[in-house]
């Protein structure tokens, strides 16, 4: 008898790192990211590997950085959608770019039956009507955030208590894959972004996928705290507005 296979409640990742924005204290660091671009091979090497794990993957959202950047948009789209005919399938968006799209593009957002996840911050508010006049033409369903805050929750000391840290973290269950590894978050993925720029030493703590591992295990390790957790404090929250790039944007204890 077959082993039956287990189903990853959600999963995101990054076709690019960087973003046509320039959000303070984004906490996906897309404001001190270099360019950078996910490779079509990386990812069909995991995208297969985790097909092979998970029955299924329920949630799955393509992200940056502002993924419309990446030239290969489509094709990613396209491939995720075939390893994963079953999942819910959504491109998170800034929209700046929807109107440059082309009409592949829609055509597959259509086609696959994938969400346009757009978030709107106070500088593109006013453009919104304009930036999703493609999409609306081509009946692509569209869902909204309004984003008027940002926050900070890293301890550059490391020094909290990681249990205490996981019971409230409000991005715990925001699985996150970069480069053959599963993470609980993306602090630990993109750690090498803020630990690069600010000299800090967060840890990149994952589990890879392309060893001998279960999807059980995966699912038994994102669902307990990670020693990273211990970096990590309570959030403070601000409002929205453009970065300076200075690592207090970030830490909460960046004085110390």
């Amino acid at each position: 008898m077959s082993e039956t296979k287990d189903i990853l409640p959600y999963l995101e990742f990054h076709l690019t790192d960087h973003c046509n924005l320039n959000c303070k204290g984004c906490n996906h660091f897309s404001s001190i990211a270099n360019e950078n671009y996910l490779s079509m091979e990386s990812f069909l090497k995991d995208m297969k590997r985790l097909s092979e794990i998970f029955l299924n993957i329920t949630k799955i959202r393509i992200m940056g950085g502002e993924p419309l950047l990446h030239p290969l948009i489509t094709k990613f789209v396209q491939e995720t959608r075939r390893f994963f005919p079953y999942s819910v399938i959504s491109v998170a968006t800034n929209g700046i770019l929807l109107p440059a799209m082309d009409v592949h593009f829609y055509n597959c957002l259509f086609e696959d039956n994938i969400i346009l996840d757009v978030s709107i911050y106070p500088i593109t508010e006013k453009q919104m009507v304009t930036y999703l006049d493609l999409p609306i033409q081509r009946r692509i369903p569209i869902r909204f955030t309004k984003v008027r805050k940002f926050c900070k929750s890293i301890n550059a000391l490391g020094n909290s208590d990681a249990l205490s840290m996981y019971i409230q973290c409000w991005v715990r269950t925001c699985t996150f894959l970069r480069e053959g590894k599963i993470y609980h978050c993306c602090l630990p993925a993109l750690s090498d972004i803020i630990n690069q720029k600010f000299n800090l030493a967060i840890p990149n703590i994952g589990i890879d996928i392309h060893e001998d591992i279960s999807g059980s295990e995966i699912l038994n390790f994102i669902s307990k705290p990670s020693p990273v957790c211990s970096y990590c404090s309570k959030t403070e929250w601000f409002p929205w507005e453009q970065s300076n790039q200075q690592k207090n944007e970030w830490l909460t204890c960046s004085d110390k």
